[in-house]
C-alpha cells in the first residue's frame, strides 16, 4: 500500500489542504471559492474572480444563474476541464471539483468545493478562510451530503442545486507548490 500511496502522490498529483497559503493577508480577501477550486491563487486580484472572467467575459448577472451557463463559462476559462459525475473517478493527474448553486432570490450565488488528495473536500467561502468543514462543522466527505446552508455578511445562501462535477488537471502554482 505504501508503494501505491507513493505512486498517487508523485504521478497522480492532487491538491492538499493548505489553509496557511490561502488564509493570509493579500490572498484571503480576493481569492474566492472559484480561485480556490481551480488553484488559481494570486496576490494580484483586486476583486474576486468570476466564471468566464479569465476568458474575457464580463460578469454574470442574476438572470444567467443557471447550471448550464456556469458549466459553459468554466469550460471557456479552463478548456482542459472535464465534465464528470459524483461517482466517476478523475483520470490520473486530475482532481475533482463540485459546483452548487443557490438560484433563488434575493441573493443568488454559486459555490465550489475541491477534493483534496486525502479524499476529503475543502472550500473557501468568498473572502473568508479556506476550510474543510460544512456549515454544521462536519468534515466534508461528500459535498452532496454536506450541509450547504450558509450565512455570510447577513445574507443566507442555500446551495441546494447540484450543478455537477468536473475533473481538472493538477497544475503547479508557485504560490502553492
Amino acid at each position: 500500500i505504501d508503494g501505491f500511496r507513493e505512486y498517487l502522490e508523485t504521478d497522480c498529483k492532487k491538491p492538499s489542504f493548505q489553509p496557511n497559503k490561502w488564509n493570509i493577508d493579500g490572498i484571503q480577501r480576493f481569492n474566492n471559492c472559484y480561485a480556490y477550486a481551480f488553484r488559481a491563487i494570486s496576490k494580484d486580484y483586486t476583486s474576486k474572480p468570476q466564471p468566464g472572467e479569465f476568458a474575457g467575459i464580463d460578469s454574470v448577472n442574476y438572470d444567467d444563474y443557471h447550471c448550464k451557463n456556469f458549466s459553459e463559462l468554466i469550460q471557456k476559462d479552463y478548456p482542459d476541464v472535464l465534465i464528470s459525475s459524483e461517482t466517476e473517478n478523475c483520470p490520473c493527474g486530475y482532481y475533482k471539483i463540485a459546483l452548487f448553486m443557490d438560484d433563488s432570490p434575493p441573493y443568488k450565488d454559486y459555490h465550489f468545493y475541491r477534493q483534496d488528495i486525502d479524499g476529503t473536500w475543502s472550500h473557501k467561502p468568498g473572502g473568508t478562510k479556506a476550510i474543510r468543514v460544512d456549515d454544521a462543522g462536519q468534515v466534508i466527505d461528500n459535498p452532496v451530503a454536506a450541509n450547504r446552508n450558509y450565512e455570510r455578511t447577513g445574507k443566507k445562501y442555500n446551495y441546494e442545486k447540484n450543478c455537477g462535477f468536473f475533473c481538472y488537471p493538477y497544475k503547479e502554482n508557485d504560490l502553492l507548490d
